[in-house]
């Protein structure tokens, strides 16, 4: 059976492109790229929540910027665990007052308003400083909006005083050790509108589970980074987390994948899966080793 196609002269061209958004990215390459949603996916003691802080700290140990002006990291943590947890005390990022041993949805709501509010101080100092600085330059009264004026007068036409934040901050949110909690309860809630609508908000989603299903779909179809570690059953797997990645491989493939990347003893053995990249820069085993299939 033939197919007969014609072009229809009525169809015009049109241009739909849009700037891209433009996010605080890292300077290394290798790095997620930022407000992604990320599940580390993996047994009790399987090394998931250690990869987890490992990928923050090289996070720390890198610069991020937009338009070439310096952002700093705030981590935040919701685990049961972490006060026995010794691994979240190596992020330097994470201060006392943002670790919090119970999940609600009031916390949730906390933690977005706090974002919220640090943002917006940030810009209010910008603000100050540019009108504060028009101030040293100005030759004569009039150069200055009667807005302006009132904004200096509020500052004692002092220096503004400099906020933790001067920019908004990328924010970490790790969720560890909640399943059985009412965080990934089915239906919307405050935790899933954050996760879909991360980006507004600047931030990384870190969700540490010990299986795929356990987390609500509307969350993972929003997940674009995933590590995924050793099982015994590895159809168990491969059930779990196909329908994530089957645009790209095969089954037989994604199990070649699998099994290659989790042999071995270590911590650094485990399928890390970053759609944030090229197709070729999509697979790895741990975060080092880049793997594709010929």
């Amino acid at each position: 059976m033939e197919i007969i196609t014609r072009e229809s002269p009525n169809w015009k061209p049109v241009n739909l492109s849009t700037a891209q958004a433009q996010y605080p990215q890292s300077e290394n390459p290798d790095l997620p790229r930022n407000c992604f949603v990320g599940l580390f996916v993996g047994a009790r003691n399987s090394g998931k929540t250690f990869s987890c802080v490992g990928l923050i700290k090289q996070m720390e140990h890198s610069k991020i910027k937009k338009n070439n002006e310096p952002v700093k990291i705030r981590t935040i943590l919701i685990s049961p665990t972490a006060h026995v947890n010794e691994v979240f005390q190596k992020l330097t990022s994470l201060a006392p007052e943002d670790i919090h041993l119970e999940y609600s949805d009031e916390l949730i709501k906390d933690i977005i308003d706090d974002i919220k509010a640090t943002k917006a101080e940030a810009e209010d100092y910008k603000e100050k400083v540019r009108i504060y600085n028009k101030m040293l330059k100005m030759r004569k009264i009039d150069d200055m909006t009667m807005e302006e004026l009132w904004e200096l007068d509020k500052m004692n036409y002092m220096p503004p005083v400099e906020p933790e934040y001067t920019t908004a901050p990328i924010t970490n949110l790790i969720l560890d050790d909640l399943i059985g909690s009412t965080a990934f309860r089915n239906g919307r809630s405050p935790l899933t509108n954050l996760i879909l609508r991360n980006r507004h908000h600047l931030c990384n989603i870190f969700i540490c589970t010990q299986a795929m299903r356990q987390v609500p779909k509307a969350i993972r179809n929003n997940a674009n980074v995933f590590s995924i570690y050793k099982y015994a059953n590895a159809k168990m797997v491969l059930d779990d987390i196909y329908d994530e990645i089957s645009n790209l491989l095969t089954e037989a493939q994604f199990q070649k994948l699998y099994e290659y990347a989790t042999s071995g003893e270590g911590y650094d053995n485990f399928l890390f899966i970053d759609f944030s990249k090229k197709k070729q820069d999509i697979f790895r085993k741990g975060f080092k080793q880049f793997i594709q299939l010929k």
